[in-house]
């Protein structure tokens, strides 16, 4: 747990901040008016309420509201360690919990405000409960309510709750178990579409997302087409990003973890102890592989790593246990590099749009200090919401009024924010650019990071107004 917290804290961007982070931490003010914020994202209470209690008790320091996420996965190492030391002997919880700690997977996403790893942890608990819980209408109740809280997260937790509600009937054959299991779930779901009623006025049930993109016409990055060929190439793709990614830094994230799960399995053979957490492992790779018509981002993957940690952990720990110290060592020693350069490698590749983010996010802290009545526009709605989180106010609280100041942050993520410039008689007021390090070395590669070698923030405001130095 020490070196998952080391591990975390050293990967850690506090101002690595996608679009969808930004919904949520602007949610509280877009519930009243909704152009602040992508109604998809401020739905979700599991991380609109987290964060929203974090920044009120944190005083507005942003670096702080990590502890969120870091908290929910450094529980989920201490819950897999349990599991499988439980399973396999103090050896197997060693393995498990140290894949945990330090696959990339998680090292990277984990300080990142998406809800991935808080629906990872409340889905483990469930799993937790079913299997360490006193068999009973109480744990699998208390499972229900855990798979419904991860719901609250994102909803593709919902597919855990087939896999769930056989394991709460199996366990004594008792269907009321199940009967249980599925009434907390339905408990939470319920009363998450009430509050989102009273708050945005309209029903909003969220539960029909879960298969949105398998019945819609466009995923997030690509058209979706209803024929077979079609899906069977979206299937292959995924395959490609994690089983033998071409991509450099998505192959060092995944670390081959999905061979060790294939060689764990061949050793327990008919071993039934294994056979849930299998299950459950299937269930989710197999939904994201299947019906997620999105990039295949190694994150979308992570809710399914404390499975397959669980049972790398007890498939290979007589193997381990049997291993010379040396021979450990030789093992041990690469694999931690290989963990380091591909968090590494990702934190390197964001770096620069991390540091450009803040150093815009200060400047607009600053500003709304010096000038609370400035009105800030921008080239793309990540810049106008980045400004209403530093607390000011853009064309999306303030449509049609005048501009005072324009921002911009240019890389190769958004072709928008690069070609469009800032309004007639506004001169720059602030410049910075943040580049990739070891450039060269990535070109070599062929893996040039999609947002750029460098990035750029800029902030520009009336001729008039005192211009400060650019850099």
């Amino acid at each position: 747990m020490v070196g998952a917290l080391v591990l975390r804290l050293s990967f850690g961007m506090p101002y690595y901040l996608p679009g969808d982070s930004l919904n949520y931490l602007n949610a509280f003010e877009a519930f009243g008016r909704p152009g602040l914020a992508n109604t998809l994202h401020i739905t979700r209470l599991g991380m609109v309420l987290p964060l929203g209690v974090l920044q009120f008790l944190c005083f507005g320091v942003h670096p702080l509201l990590q502890l969120f996420p870091l908290a929910c996965s450094v529980a989920a190492v201490f819950l897999v360690y349990q599991l499988a030391r439980d399973l396999g002997g103090p050896t197997a919880g060693l393995l498990a919990g140290g894949l945990m700690a330090a696959v990339p997977m998680e090292v990277v996403y984990v300080p990142v405000l998406l809800p991935d790893t808080p629906l990872s942890l409340l889905a483990l608990l469930a799993y937790w409960l079913l299997v360490r819980g006193q068999a009973g209408w109480r744990s699998a109740l208390a499972a229900g309510l855990c798979l419904g809280l991860a719901y609250t997260c994102k909803e593709t937790a919902l597919f855990f709750a087939g896999p769930a509600l056989l394991q709460a009937y199996w366990r004594r054959q008792d269907a009321r178990d199940a009967a249980w299991l599925a009434f907390g779930v339905a408990a939470v779901v319920l009363v998450e579409v009430g509050v989102l009623w009273l708050w945005l006025g309209t029903p909003h049930f969220r539960i029909l997302q879960t298969l949105g993109f398998a019945y819609g016409s466009k995923g997030q990055f690509a058209a979706v087409e209803h024929h077979a060929g079609w899906w069977l190439a979206q299937v292959w793709l995924k395959l490609g990003a994690l089983f033998w990614a071409a991509h450099p830094p998505t192959a060092a994230l995944l670390l081959g973890l999905p061979h060790l799960v294939v060689w764990a399995l061949v050793r327990l053979g008919r071993q039934g102890m294994l056979w849930w957490p299998a299950c459950w492992l299937a269930v989710w790779w197999g939904q994201q592989l299947v019906l997620s018509t999105i990039e295949p981002e190694p994150r979308y993957l992570q809710a399914g790593l404390p499975y397959a940690a669980l049972l790398v952990g007890v498939g290979l720990a007589s193997w381990w246990s049997a291993r010379p110290v040396a021979t450990r060592v030789m093992l041990v020693a690469p694999a931690l590099v290989l963990c380091l350069a591909g968090a590494g490698l990702f934190k390197f590749a964001f770096a620069p749009r991390a540091a450009a983010t803040q150093a815009l996010y200060e400047r607009f802290r600053a500003l709304a200090v010096e000038e609370p009545a400035a009105l800030v526009g921008g080239p793309s709605e990540y810049v106008l919401r980045l400004a209403e989180y530093a607390g000011l106010q853009t064309p999306l609280s303030r449509p049609g009024a005048a501009l005072t100041h324009w921002a911009r942050l240019s890389s190769g993520y958004s072709k928008e924010e690069s070609e469009t410039g800032p309004p007639a008689g506004m001169a720059a007021c602030m410049k910075e650019q943040f580049a990739l390090r070891f450039q060269e070395w990535y070109q070599r590669l062929g893996a040039v990071p999609a947002v750029g070698l460098s990035s750029t923030a800029e902030l520009y405001c009336r001729a008039s107004a005192p211009a400060s130095p650019t850099r």
